[in-house]
């Protein structure tokens, strides 16, 4: 039986790495050698999926900037809604809101009020030389107007018609019925105002103040209207000026303006 137990102890299997481990132990100095690990390989599947991160951020990058560029190109003027009417892109600029002002006061009466001459002079001056009809080939192949142009025909009607002292049509009513006229001009304003819904938010903290209001004493963002009254002129189909259309050939050139 010790011959057996002897002949399997003597033949039991020892690790190779081990008996190397021993061998070079033995042979080596007091001082053993560091051993420099082996520099990390990049498999196929990481080197794929780090090509693929680099030419898709380069075709995202590329393709942002010609989308930039052609969004600069496309609303440099103006551009197409893909489910509505045309816009003319503005900058915006920021204004505050002034409880009175010469806009406020009552148009002329009598001879005053006649389109021999500019009789409101800060009222005319809103309205661009060509009363706003302009021709764009991008944004508007057939004559047409911006609508806060009409918006401001409209307040003008409902202004004039407000202080006129005669039940008679007058020149500011182009010939037109002023019942009707006028009652177009509040449907008009009120889908206007609730379409561009100005959200800003106007804070109460100034209505105590006796030269304050609900809606002043602090700055807003508006759309550059001086941009647009360029704009206009510069593609205006014809040339007249005021509200009043000063300049223009009623008998020759109907204006539909309601």
């Amino acid at each position: 039986m010790m011959f057996f137990r002897d002949i399997f102890k003597k033949d039991a299997y020892q690790p190779l790495f081990n008996k190397v481990e021993d061998d070079f132990n033995e042979s080596a100095s007091e001082t053993p050698i560091p051993r420099t690990p082996k520099p990390t390989t990049l498999v196929y599947p990481q080197k794929f999926l780090i090509v693929s991160w680099a030419v898709i951020s380069a075709v995202v990058g590329f393709t942002t900037g010609v989308l930039l560029v052609a969004s600069i190109l496309h609303n440099r003027n103006g551009h197409s809604s893909k489910h509505g009417a045309s816009h003319i892109q503005l900058p915006i600029i920021l204004r505050n809101f002034v409880y009175s002002s010469p806009f406020s006061r009552e148009p002329p009466q009598g001879e005053e009020s006649g389109t021999t001459s500019p009789s409101e002079p800060v009222w005319d001056a809103l309205v661009p030389n060509g009363l706003g009809y302009f021709q764009d080939d991008h944004i508007a192949p057939h004559v047409s107007i911006p609508t806060v142009i009409h918006q401001l025909h409209c307040l003008y009607i409902i202004r004039r018609s407000f202080y006129s002292r005669s039940q008679d049509l007058q020149e500011f009513d182009f010939g037109k019925n002023r019942t009707l006229h006028v009652s177009h001009c509040f449907d008009y304003l009120q889908q206007g105002l609730t379409c561009s819904s100005d959200t800003t938010i106007e804070p109460t903290v100034n209505v105590s103040d006796p030269n304050g209001f609900l809606g002043s004493g602090f700055l807003r963002e508006c759309h550059d209207y001086n941009s647009l009254k360029q704009f206009l002129e510069e593609r205006r189909v014809f040339n007249a000026t005021g509200f009043l259309a000063h300049g223009l050939d009623h008998g020759h050139i109907h204006l539909d303006i309601s």
